[in-house]
């Protein structure tokens, strides 16, 4: 898969949450902490898991208990970065002219991929 490829299959929130889904970084199901299963709701104003059961109600952010927690890049630009990094295009000129992500995320997104890929 190259950059163009990747761009039409994460062209928005939805299939940028489906990618990481599927590759283990975001959750693919939840249960709340009465043990009932949580429906995904993305939205404009916030992202998270919610139980609708009406005893419970209970809502936990999509990035809850992942490695993106913590995080507030859109998922879209996670993915592209994450790409990016792996072909070694992350200097902050690219990212601010390709990716639209600023100088300071860039350098925190850079430490943290590399200190990631050192655990092992």
């Amino acid at each position: 898969m190259n950059l163009l490829q990747l761009s039409g299959l994460v062209h928005d929130k939805q299939s940028s949450v489906t990618f990481l889904q599927q590759r283990g970084i975001l959750h693919n199901q939840r249960l709340c902490r009465n043990g009932h299963v949580m429906h995904l709701q993305l939205t404009d104003a916030r992202d998270r898991w919610r139980c609708r059961q009406r005893q419970c109600r209970e809502d936990i952010p999509v990035r809850k208990g992942t490695w993106l927690e913590g995080s507030r890049l859109e998922f879209r630009k996670v993915v592209m970065f994450i790409y990016c990094w792996s072909k070694q295009l992350t200097s902050i000129k690219f990212c601010d002219n390709e990716l639209d992500i600023g100088k300071t995320c860039v350098i925190d997104w850079n430490n943290y991929l590399r200190k990631s890929s050192q655990v092992k």
